[in-house]
Parts: C-alpha cells; sequence; structure tokens
C-alpha cells in the first residue's frame, strides 16, 4: 500500500509540472506569433530556451538559435546578448 500510495504522489507531482511547463510553453509561442518586435521575438526566443533546457535540449539549441540569429541581425538592442545570452 506504501508503495501504490508513493507512487501515486510522484505521479501526480510530475504530471502537474509537466502540465504547468506546457502551459508556459504554449503561452510563449503565441507571444511569439503576436509580435512583430525583434526584441520581443528573441527574448520569447529566449525565455522558450530556458523552458526547454531541462526536458529537450534540441529545441532548447533551435530556439536559443533563433534568439541570437535575431540578435546577429542588429535588430535589438546592443546589449542584448550580453544581458540575455550569456
Amino acid at each position: 500500500m506504501n508503495k501504490f500510495l508513493f507512487t501515486l504522489i510522484i505521479y501526480t507531482s510530475l504530471s502537474s509540472s509537466l502540465f504547468a511547463q506546457r502551459a508556459t510553453i504554449n503561452q510563449l509561442q503565441v507571444d511569439l506569433h503576436k509580435t512583430s518586435d525583434d526584441s520581443i521575438k528573441a527574448t520569447l526566443y529566449k525565455d522558450l530556451a530556458d523552458v526547454y533546457r531541462p526536458i529537450h535540449i534540441d529545441s532548447a539549441i533551435y530556439y536559443i538559435d533563433s534568439a541570437l540569429l535575431i540578435a546577429k541581425k542588429g535588430k535589438v538592442g546592443g546589449d542584448f546578448i550580453n544581458k540575455n545570452l550569456i
């Protein structure tokens, strides 16, 4: 009985954590598609990379590369890379 209860508690904890991460990812993606401001886009890409880093490193790399691409094109403030990506 104790093993079942422990398993149930762990499963519930992980499920709620994953649900919260998914909601955060969804909201960041919605915000990303709504904005045309490159500074905001770069920041949202960076935020998505931060959320994905512990759960899906390939996605984190994709999003951080997208943020860097915007920053390198000079479409964001000069300190963006130093403040946000390093």
